[in-house]
């Protein structure tokens, strides 16, 4: 059992929407970095949260581990006697207090900001990281206007450190049981992002991971594996869609978006926030009072005003 009360909060199945704005509000955060500042770096961080109860930058490095977790659960949940002068709180979590963008840092805080800079990346999908560069090859093919008859098979060079995790076994990938299966199958990932021109939350649902459309495509796409692959110090994706009419269309994607290379822009950031709170059983007028009070967070005198949107 998990001592952190915050921690307990947003395990519980019935807070699931608790869960879901949480992770609005510290998108909301990260999006006010990037944009307040001017500087596209801060933007280029994501927060995760995982099924053992810690927040993740890029799978490595725990924001909540990095300091005292009730501290931040007395904040964000209002408790009675918190301290609630975002400085004196977040400078103590280096990391998450440079996302915030302040402005007066420390030089260790400074040297963390460069290397935070460095080795943060904004997930634009919510599903399996190193889905996200084929899933963008899909969306470049459906915007040239390719249609799902028109397609009779495609075909990816992968890394070798892939399959195992999001091809195999392919008869389980092709059709996954369940949207949080989806998440992990390289097949769908790729098949919805084609209809939907996307890969948020309402793409794996339950619902969508039944969808026959999504399911017929995903059933077209094999895999050959590539020696020469970059995985897993780069994450690549690439395409070669064969047409019933003989032609053949090759894509490549050279990166992850969201990094350091092709940071996401504002809008998507927007995007992907107004998305999550939707998902999340939000209203939008709702949503974008949060979003204003985010982006003006770090001029806020303290930081009660959270207490506006508490469940």
């Amino acid at each position: 059992m998990y001592k952190d009360p915050f921690v307990r909060l947003l395990l519980s199945p019935e807070k699931r929407l608790i869960r879901h704005l949480t992770i609005i509000l510290l998108l909301a955060v990260l999006v006010y970095a990037g944009v307040a500042s001017g500087d596209t770096g801060y933007a280029n961080g994501y927060l995760n949260f995982n099924r053992w109860g810690s927040w993740q930058y890029s799978s490595r490095t725990s924001a909540l581990n990095a300091a005292d977790g009730n501290s931040i659960a007395d904040i964000l949940l209002g408790a009675p006697g918190a301290t609630t002068d975002p400085q004196g709180q977040f400078e103590r979590l280096n990391r998450v207090y440079v996302i915030l963008g302040a402005t007066e840092l420390n030089n260790q805080t400074k040297i963390e900001t460069a290397s935070l800079q460095q080795d943060i990346t904004f997930k634009p999908y919510a599903c399996g990281t190193m889905i996200h560069p084929y899933i963008d090859c899909m969306i470049r093919l459906a915007e040239q206007g390719v249609a799902a008859d028109d397609i009779a098979a495609i075909e990816c060079e992968t890394g070798e450190g892939l399959v195992d995790r999001l091809w195999e076994p392919l008869a389980a990938k092709h059709r996954p049981p369940s949207g949080y299966a989806a998440k992990f199958s390289m097949p769908f990932g790729m098949a919805v992002g084609f209809f939907d021109r996307a890969a948020g939350l309402e793409q794996f649902t339950d619902e969508k991971a039944h969808d026959p459309r999504i399911l017929a495509l995903a059933g077209r796409i094999r895999y050959i594996i590539d020696p020469a692959n970059e995985y897993p110090a780069n994450y690549t994706g690439h395409i070669r869609v064969s047409l019933r009419n003989g032609h053949t269309i090759e894509l490549r994607q050279p990166h992850m978006r969201g990094g350091k290379r092709e940071p996401l822009s504002r809008d998507e950031l927007v995007r992907k926030f107004h998305g999550n709170a939707l998902y999340g059983g939000w209203a939008e007028a709702d949503a974008q009072r949060l979003l204003a009070f985010c982006l003006d967070i770090v001029r806020q005198p303290d930081l009660s005003g959270l207490s506006q949107f508490r469940i």
